[in-house]
């Protein structure tokens, strides 16, 4: 689930996830609001989640905050993708499992590369995988 307000980034990081997980069947959704990640989320728990911090209504660390709270959140991956993350919101992640943050604008290979390392990570993909 790509969950950021602005569609052409929104675009170009599910074009990223196709990508790193080519030949896989996959099913990438975008949402523009934490509301409707959360709807989209408690409809079908998203395995990897990739979260802008500034959004309309709410933001990322309040999503990702719900998105926990839902059965079986705690084990959804999480790449942050955000240019004004700063300490105190990166503490803040942290405390809710996240490791990964990426600094807008987003380099398509960095973000490719970040979501094949949780992939591999979370054993959805092999290394013989990615090299066929």
């Amino acid at each position: 689930l790509v969950v950021d307000d602005d569609p052409v980034f929104s675009r170009i990081a599910k074009r990223c996830a196709m990508v790193a997980f080519a030949g896989a069947e996959l099913e990438v959704t975008r949402a523009r609001t934490g509301e409707a990640a959360l709807r989209n989320s408690q409809q079908v728990l998203p395995q990897l989640l990739l979260l802008d911090f500034h959004l309309p209504g709410m933001n990322g660390v309040e999503v990702l905050s719900r998105i926990r709270a839902l059965p079986g959140g705690e084990t959804v991956s999480v790449v942050v993708m955000s240019g004004v993350v700063g300490a105190a919101e990166r503490w803040r992640f942290s405390s809710l499992g996240v490791r990964d943050f990426i600094n807008k604008p987003v380099e398509f290979d960095l973000l490719v590369a970040t979501i094949l390392r949780k992939g591999h990570e979370r054993g959805w993909i092999s290394r013989n995988e990615e090299s066929s």
